[in-house]
């Protein structure tokens, strides 16, 4: 149960950009496109494939395949794959829904049926190998096993995971998008071997952990959605109070504005008030001047013509 081939393609159209075959993979007997080890066109297939339909993988998500033919060779049929994806005589199991990619005895076809998966049927057990496939940034991250569904492939899927870190870590996406075919692999190739090797090598123990880190992840996951709630309700908080101090400024400047109308309406009244009376004197002086220059000072002439 080893990892027989690795390999990196470009996300765009698939093309291997770096590979490495592990030593000891020396190839298969079976009648299948296998046959001869041909691991690399077989790989470079798949991931055209997946290159041409992008929404049949989505970036960031993993899945396993097999070949039809390997599905015939194990006595499942030669049923393909109706989804909305054409991949051609490819079928995918794990996947998104199930993490680490292996373990159900349902494989998804088109149309939401489902079928008894070729490792179900197979009691001969001559389906021994699977296409574990990782969609990073800018390139596909491809693993070729030989072991069965289950803890075992979670081992693969922690492979890929690794290999996207140290690739991701030293080529961009861009960098990727423009290499030719094998452009990494002489630069590459001893990193994405020793890999192999190790993961290889520490089966046992990368699977015994893979339980733990998916709940170490699952639990930093949790934290982290905590986090983000806690500091959520804390800048919810912090506009609350901001909304209640800004309230109260408004309330304040509301009574100041109120006070000030009343006392400005006072005063209003007030000049109002003496203008009448500065008017109604100037009127009563006015008509006693006409009547003095009219009748006298002493209103002498008014008395005599009386």
């Amino acid at each position: 149960m080893t990892i027989l081939y690795a390999a990196i393609g470009r996300e765009t159209d698939g093309r291997l950009v770096a590979e490495s075959q592990s030593s000891g993979a020396a190839g298969s007997d079976d009648d299948h496109l296998l046959a001869g080890g041909n691991y690399s066109e077989v790989t470079s297939s798949l991931l055209e494939k997946l290159g041409a339909n992008p929404g049949a993988l989505p970036s960031g998500n993993r899945k396993t395949f097999v070949h039809v033919a390997d599905v015939e060779s194990a006595g499942g049929g030669a049923e393909e794959d109706g989804g909305m994806f054409d991949l051609g005589s490819w079928i995918g199991c794990g996947g998104a829904g199930d993490a680490m990619g292996g373990g159900s005895p349902y494989w998804a076809m088109g149309g939401g049926e489902e079928s008894p998966s070729p490792a179900a049927t197979a009691g001969s057990g001559k389906l021994d190998h699977y296409f574990h496939v990782l969609r990073g940034e800018g390139a596909y991250y491809a693993a070729l096993s030989d072991d069965a569904p289950g803890r075992q492939h979670s081992v693969n899927f922690a492979f890929l995971d690794a290999l996207q870190k140290e690739f991701g870590h030293k080529h961009s996406p861009h960098k990727i998008k423009k290499a030719k075919r094998g452009a990494y692999t002489k630069g590459f190739g001893k990193t994405l071997r020793n890999l192999v090797h190790k993961y290889n090598v520490e089966r046992t123990e990368v699977a015994a952990d893979a339980k733990v880190h998916g709940v170490t992840t699952q639990v930093e996951q949790l934290k982290q959605v905590m986090g983000e709630n806690i500091q959520l309700a804390l800048r919810r908080s912090k506009n609350l109070d901001a909304l209640i101090i800004e309230s109260d400024q408004l309330e304040h400047h509301a009574n100041v504005f109120k006070k000030r109308s009343r006392s400005l309406k006072k005063d209003v009244g007030r000049k109002n008030t003496k203008m009448k009376i500065y008017m109604g004197a100037g009127a009563v002086l006015l008509l006693v001047i006409f009547s003095m220059m009219a009748c006298g000072l002493t209103y002498g002439r008014c008395r005599a013509s009386s």
